[in-house]
């Protein structure tokens, strides 16, 4: 039982220490925002922003301190750098760096509160005509973002979690070669919910190379990948392999639902060790039934067979409620669960996020878990505390 409770912790940590991106907002959707190509360089969104995303941020993210007339315009506070560096308009670059404090309760281990550093980032895009090429290169303590790594040493690791060319090949569809985080699901924030960790599709540490076709024309989008698996992974073996895709739909200005589905064969688990297929299929919503509330919600069915053994069946799901009480000022409240075989885990997050100045955010975070054991539930604690700051 010790070991078990020991692992979990170890589990939890390595979660709370895998780097976090702020990029990708889901409840947009409070805003009349039902896809995110507008605003990323991505097409499902997260990562870069584009100069028309980073002007959305000031002008319905962040708390306006200043009165806005008829004529306003975001002006140097929307540009790269405050506008301190002219960029030619084929190029699209941004940074960002996220640092906080955590303390983790668990039964095995004592609480204690530790500084963490958990995104250090530089992203570009270049376009010429209908080519684009996008590339991500970071920095962090060695330990953390191994499986994006490119270079480590006794230190530090430089790692690239996102890099690939595409080609826009209509208005409607771009089509992509490189590393690139999962088309399933809502892209949310929160990477190390379940409903992201069990199907391995967040968008920070669970990238992976491939070809991907993104199509969105009026009220529908779809986008599918062929994975390759992770060719920063090294034996072969350990690279997943097969497909990810989703299909969503528009039912009015603040309404989407969609469907997800994936499927990826490994010769070496990364963490089984053993032959296994993984699948998952899903459905996902987001909505705004009334002004300032978003709430977003997806569940999935897990399918996990190792060594050709019968499949083993699960699920996991996520519902969240988020609410703007005044411009740049969010609280949130979600659930989760994870079931499998050893039984069915219970989650529930508390969040408060404030938007206080341009490229600038505070977060909050309480999350508390009954996390399933072959003797019963076991509670845990996590509170996060996030400075985050862009370029």
């Amino acid at each position: 039982m010790l070991k078990r409770l020991t692992a979990l912790a170890v589990m939890l940590l390595g979660l709370l220490l895998t780097p976090s991106d702020a990029q990708a907002y889901a409840w947009s959707v409070n805003h009349g925002y039902t896809t995110c190509a507008s605003c990323h360089a991505d097409p499902s969104g997260g990562g870069l922003v584009t100069e028309y995303g980073r002007a959305q941020g000031e002008i319905f993210i962040r708390t306006p301190w200043e009165e806005r007339g008829s004529e306003w315009e975001p002006g140097k506070a929307a540009d790269f750098a405050f506008g301190a560096v002219d960029l030619p308009e084929w190029l699209i670059t941004g940074a960002t760096i996220r640092g906080g404090a955590a303390r983790l309760d668990t039964p095995s281990t004592d609480p204690s509160v530790f500084p963490i550093v958990m995104q250090a980032d530089l992203r570009a895009q270049v376009t010429v005509g209908k080519v684009r090429a996008y590339g991500s290169l970071g920095a962090l303590p060695t330990g953390s973002a191994e499986e994006a790594r490119v270079l480590r040493n006794d230190t530090v690791n430089l790692y690239s979690r996102e890099h690939w060319l595409g080609v826009d090949v209509t208005g409607d569809l771009v089509v992509r070669a490189g590393r690139m985080a999962l088309p399933y699901g809502n892209r949310i924030l929160e990477h190390n919910a379940w409903a992201r960790t069990s199907t391995r599709t967040d968008i920070n540490a669970d990238q992976q190379d491939g070809i991907n076709a993104h199509y969105g024309k009026g009220d529908w989008r779809a986008e599918v990948m062929g994975i390759a698996g992770n060719l920063q992974l090294s034996p072969a073996g350990y690279r997943e392999r097969g497909y990810s895709g989703l299909v969503e739909y528009s039912i009015g200005p603040k309404l989407v639902v969609g469907a997800s589905s994936l499927l990826t064969v490994a010769e070496l688990d990364i963490q089984t060790l053993d032959q296994r297929t993984r699948q998952a299929h899903g459905l996902q919503v987001r909505s705004s039934p009334v002004h300032g509330l978003a709430i977003l919600g997806e569940g999935h069915l897990l399918v996990d067979s190792s060594n050709g053994s019968a499949p083993s069946l699960g699920s996991t799901g996520w519902i969240q409620a988020d609410y703007e009480i005044f411009q740049g000022l969010h609280v949130a409240a979600a659930g989760e669960w994870l079931q499998q075989e050893v039984g069915t885990s219970l989650g529930g997050w508390g969040s408060a996020t404030w938007f206080f100045a341009p490229k600038t955010d505070l977060r909050v975070d309480y999350i508390h878990r009954q996390n399933a054991t072959s003797s019963g539930r076991t509670p845990s604690h996590m509170v996060l505390g996030q400075l985050h700051f862009s370029l």
